[in-house]
């Protein structure tokens, strides 16, 4: 099957970079975007994922054993999914991105930390290739943590909704944006989770291996933001010079003659 890019969906996911890098400016200087925005899109990738398994593995444990309460299968399945043969990666905590972000924000800081802690020692890697857990403290130094969280806590990033292709072509673009120092190391990581986690060939995974732009891994480009134009000035007029009461102060209207003696020829 041939797989094919959505155009229009990778322009709008470009955008909601483009929108972190609105909020983000004044705060950080621009090599700083990379160690912000990125990160944050692997966190959502992989909780998309995880949560993907977490529906699955509840409906086949429903069917087998439908006399379960709520309460017990998501116990049974939170046991699972701590299980390395079950699940690649996990996460201990019950919290998400979008229940950290809809708590008391006093606590903001802690629960996301939490989060970030909670999961499995693969996942904890990749988020040491970006040093993350530094950047959270500028976050919240400069108070766009929450604004953040509240951006990416429901984008559409799981692989129903996103193929592994147009997730690869989208976070070259992110890189080409933000930079892509420590990014080839952390997507090697999350691809080896990701195809693990799907159970497929690694041609085939949640999130092949992107290359740097300037290898000219894609041949889409991400969309160029157009500078403002502004209106072109209009130079201003010089002031005229009032006219003086005195002669000697005004050019004559006509060039004066030279004398007559300059002019003779000789014979």
């Amino acid at each position: 099957m041939a797989l094919s890019l959505n155009k229009p969906k990778l322009d709008n996911l470009a955008n909601e970079i483009w929108k972190s890098a609105e909020r983000l400016r004044g705060k950080f200087k621009a090599y700083e975007y990379q160690s912000v925005i990125l990160p944050i899109i692997v966190i959502r990738r992989l909780e998309c994922v995880l949560l993907a398994w977490r529906e699955a593995k509840s409906a086949e444990v429903q069917a087998k054993r439908p006399e379960l309460t709520e309460d017990a299968l998501a116990k049974l399945v939170k046991n699972l999914e701590l299980n390395p043969q079950q699940s690649p990666f996990s996460n201990t905590t019950r919290l998400t991105l979008r229940k950290v972000y809809e708590e008391d924000h006093t606590l903001l800081e802690a629960n996301f930390r939490a989060y970030i802690n909670g999961f499995s020692p693969a996942v904890g890697e990749i988020i040491d290739h970006f040093n993350y857990r530094a950047t959270i403290t500028l976050m919240v130094k400069n108070n766009r943590l929450a604004p953040l969280l509240n951006q990416y806590k429901e984008l559409p990033l799981g692989p129903d909704q996103l193929s592994g292709l147009e997730m690869a072509t989208w976070t070259n673009w992110g890189a080409a944006i933000c930079g892509v120092a420590s990014w080839r190391a952390a997507c090697t990581k999350t691809t080896y989770l990701l195809c693990a986690a799907s159970r497929t060939s690694s041609n085939r995974c949640f999130w092949p291996t992107p290359q740097p732009p300037s290898t000219g891994a894609t041949t889409l480009r991400p969309p160029a933001r157009r500078p403002p134009t502004w209106p072109t000035p209009t130079p201003p007029t010089p002031p005229r010079l009032a006219s003086s009461p005195f002669p000697c102060h005004h050019w004559p209207s006509k060039k004066p003659s030279a004398p007559t003696w300059m002019t003779r020829r000789r014979k």
